[in-house]
């Protein structure tokens, strides 16, 4: 089980390191947990935060941070910062449960999201193996006293709400608040009623509220695809992984050890696949039980590769390509026998072949607050490092504070840069990506961009412009 139990176990920054690079493709978005701690309080914040199409991830994340005052947590606070509910050690199991409050007044799906609440506390509470138990305490009516988009200060009122509330980043899906007091742990949640909600599909309640009860449990993030403890929304997951009925049952044992069930059958993922020489492919296996679990299972098979000329493999599951040819990859586990795949090493571009994006670089110009322009030179190279004169460069400029879009497209100079221009920019924090290079000959390493990253003009025109995104 790789999470540290009674502790945040993903915390904001290495989040931030792990998908900083990486921006959100075109057509797709995405939900990410993040979860952090507010300065000068006893609190802790879990944030669901969409991801739109074309943004980066880092952006949201740091401002999904920023509306809620949070800040990512460091090495020396883990211990501090983990939900731990007493009564469950107590030795009186007369007060084993954790009460939770129902506010509905805003309920987007016409009363409906209750019953998804409480079947998220009931697949908690169903695990044999531990004595964790959520229980229903009605409706309320006050604003989660916790929740920083509450009227008035945070405070710990002994109750443990869910509540429905406009939440003003229009990126944040929900967030949970909680710590421990001198009268003992709150929680408090709050959905966000700016998204449309929906049962069963995305954005599902019961989904979201089986996430964020784990964290009133107690648990972090775990790293173990398909877990619902993992901190990225995969869609509608309303069952529980091996992986989190572990984690449950060791912060609240119920003296009953989970079933680890038998090994049935073992998933290579990926399936088929190729890489190009020198390139690298990861593996992981899930094994399958016969108690119906699944768990990760990559790191206690054996790896093989059948020919070994063509790829090598790893203890951990990680090829890499030596020659040209196919080979099978196998994972096997005792007497459960092996699966394979096929992993065909194919022939890379030539040298000098494939255009890539190295930088993009930002500046504001012009006097006054009414005629700041905003200029955006694109750097565009081939792999051996060599200027790309001629290219066919589109950015995408989103102003991601009024909700302003701009695009344009322009062509190489002889050093491979092409510049462009926004007059009379508005006021606000801007996202610029490259969604296109083509250049003659040459095939465009798309993994090598979108560049995204947020530049802020606090002077400038505040009421739009009727400009287009110009080069030049």
């Amino acid at each position: 089980m790789k999470r540290l139990i009674s502790i945040l176990a993903v915390t904001a920054a290495l989040l931030l390191a792990a998908i900083a690079a990486s921006p959100v493709g075109a057509g797709r978005s995405e939900v990410i947990g993040v979860t952090a701690i507010v300065p000068g309080k006893d609190l802790v914040v879990h944030i669901l935060a969409l991801v739109p199409p074309g943004s980066s991830r880092s952006e949201v994340t740091n401002r999904v941070l920023a509306e809620q005052g949070a800040r990512a947590i460091t090495k020396a606070e883990y211990s501090l910062t983990g939900l731990v509910w007493d009564q469950f050690g107590d030795g009186n199991p007369g007060n084993d449960f954790v009460t939770q409050y129902y506010n509905g007044a805003d309920d987007p799906t016409s009363g409906n999201a209750l019953a998804e609440l409480l079947a998220s506390q009931n697949t908690w509470n169903a695990v044999a193996s531990s004595n964790f138990h959520l229980s229903d305490g009605g409706p309320t009516d006050p604003c989660p006293s916790l929740v920083k988009e509450c009227k008035g200060r945070q405070y710990y009122d002994g109750n443990n709400d869910v509540s429905w509330i406009k939440i003003r980043d229009a990126n944040t899906l929900g967030v949970t608040w909680y710590g421990n007091s001198s009268s003992g742990a709150e929680a408090d949640m709050a959905l966000n009623t700016n998204f449309t909600w929906n049962i069963g599909s995305d954005y599902d309640i019961q989904t979201v509220s089986l996430h964020e009860n784990g964290h009133v449990a107690g648990l972090g993030h775990t790293d173990v695809g398909g877990a619902i403890m993992e901190a990225v929304y995969a869609g509608v997951t309303q069952d529980l992984h091996a992986d989190d009925i572990l984690g449950i049952s060791e912060l609240y044992p119920s003296g009953t050890p989970p079933e680890p069930g038998v090994l049935e059958t073992i998933e290579v993922t990926p399936a088929d696949s190729s890489v190009t020489v020198g390139g690298t492919q990861q593996y992981t296996a899930t094994g399958h039980y016969d108690n119906g679990t699944n768990a990760d299972i990559t790191d206690s098979v054996t790896w093989a590769s059948s020919n070994t000329a063509v790829a090598t493999i790893d203890a951990a599951g990680l090829t890499t390509g030596v020659a040209l040819g196919s080979t099978s990859i196998s994972a096997s586990h005792g007497e459960i026998g092996s699966t394979a795949v096929t992993l065909s090493v194919e022939e890379g571009p030539p040298a000098g072949s494939v255009a890539t994006v190295t930088g993009v670089d930002h500046r504001f110009s012009g006097g006054g607050s009414g005629d700041k322009d905003l200029r955006i030179t694109v750097h565009v190279a081939d792999d051996l490092g060599s200027p790309v004169e001629g290219a066919s460069v589109t950015v995408w400029l989103t102003n991601d504070t009024s909700g302003g879009a701009w695009t344009g497209t322009a062509s190489t100079n002889a050093d491979g840069s092409v510049s462009f221009h926004l007059r009379n920019a508005p006021a606000g924090c801007y996202s610029t990506e490259v969604t296109n290079v083509t250049a003659a000959g040459l095939t465009w390493d798309e993994y090598s961009g979108p560049f995204a990253g947020e530049y802020k003009l606090s002077t400038g025109k505040n009421n739009g412009n009727s400009g287009s995104l110009v080069s030049g």
